[in-house]
């Protein structure tokens, strides 16, 4: 992503650019939707740290830049439904898969936490598990 970044800009030709023309259609959510993750994270790890120093619950700002970021998201999925409507069909047409596909993220994601929580919790440290 660096090196394609550094290309866009003109500081160096790593990757040929010339001939990739992404159309607003495809820029526009992506950038929108790549503003909310990126809000997301960093929300996430502010928060992650501020809790690690003085294991306090969440606060009022984290609160709204969650919220901000998550709506970032879903308005970027629902601009490009707007902007991209027969790539919309398409992926409707493989709904059964992709919730199949979700299901199966969603339960490798608990069994990863779970085990990760349990092997951590069983060290007895004291401290309280923060992911």
């Amino acid at each position: 992503m660096f090196l394609l970044a550094l290309s866009f800009a003109g500081v160096g030709e790593f990757i040929d650019v010339k001939h990739l023309q992404l159309p607003l259609s495809f820029l526009l959510p992506f950038v929108v939707a790549a503003s909310g993750i990126v809000i997301y994270f960093i929300t996430g790890e502010i928060d992650r740290k501020r809790i690690l120093r003085e294991f306090k619950r969440t606060n009022t700002i984290y609160k709204i830049l969650f919220f901000f970021s998550v709506s970032l998201i879903v308005s970027s999925i629902l601009l490009a439904v707007i902007m991209n409507p027969t790539s919309f069909i398409s992926v409707v047409s493989s709904l059964p898969m992709l919730a199949a596909a979700s299901i199966l993220i969603a339960f490798v994601a608990f069994a990863t936490v779970k085990i990760y929580v349990s092997r951590v919790s069983s060290r007895g440290s004291g401290e309280p598990v923060i992911l």
